[in-house]
């Protein structure tokens, strides 16, 4: 068993069938699918959200800062799905649009220059994903729910959090933090949730 990184999905190994010519690979089970899927019809708290955006943006910074990986479209907080990930300076560029929706930079879609996944790109969809987790409050599971409130500021969210993920969905990659920026700012936030909570505590006990 392959297991780098408490967040990225294990690898057991690979198996073929007899009566098949292609090899398959044997993965962690995972029942869920994506964030999204994960979200409907649940409302997680403040201190769940923190907990979710702190383990995916762990599993990046490992790939990007010590292995040299590029996701490229990330969708769930246990990677999996690495048929499109690449080595830092190679990777796809906008003429080989696989993916339409919210999980990958919207510079690929940009046809008036050549552009290519980076690291940045991995930046955008953990923006996106982020998002998807303060809209989790509002249950919004219908199939309409599009990009017509792509981004949108959902009431009563922690304005550091949403400052936070608004500057990894920037458009411009230079406007975007990068993964080690993005570690210190969420280890902020979570250390201001403990202070918060051992406040009530004390006031509790008195």
């Amino acid at each position: 068993m392959v297991n780098p990184h408490a967040n990225i999905i294990c690898f057991y190994g690979v198996t073929k069938k007899e009566d098949e010519e292609k090899y398959s690979l044997v993965l962690e089970y995972a029942e869920v699918g994506t964030l999204r899927d994960y979200l409907k019809n649940k409302i997680i708290e403040w201190s769940t959200q923190l907990r979710f955006a702190r383990e995916i943006t762990s599993a990046i910074l490992w790939l990007h800062d010590y292995k040299g990986i590029v996701h490229g479209i990330l969708s769930t907080i246990k990677l999996a799905d690495f048929g499109r990930s690449f080595e830092k300076g190679k990777g796809y560029d906008n003429t080989d649009v696989w993916e339409v929706g919210p999980y990958i930079d919207p510079k690929m879609y940009d046809k008036t220059i050549l552009y290519k996944l980076n690291t940045k790109s991995d930046i955008y969809c953990l923006g996106v994903l982020f998002w998807e987790l303060t809209r989790s409050s509002l249950r919004i599971n219908s199939p309409e729910d599009n990009y017509n409130t792509f981004g949108a500021v959902v009431p009563n969210t922690n304005d550091k959090f949403t400052a936070f993920y608004q500057k990894c969905l920037k458009q411009e990659p230079d406007e975007q933090p990068n993964i080690s920026e993005e570690m210190k700012h969420l280890v902020v936030l979570i250390m201001s949730l403990l202070f918060l909570i051992l406040k009530k505590v004390k006031r509790v006990k008195k």
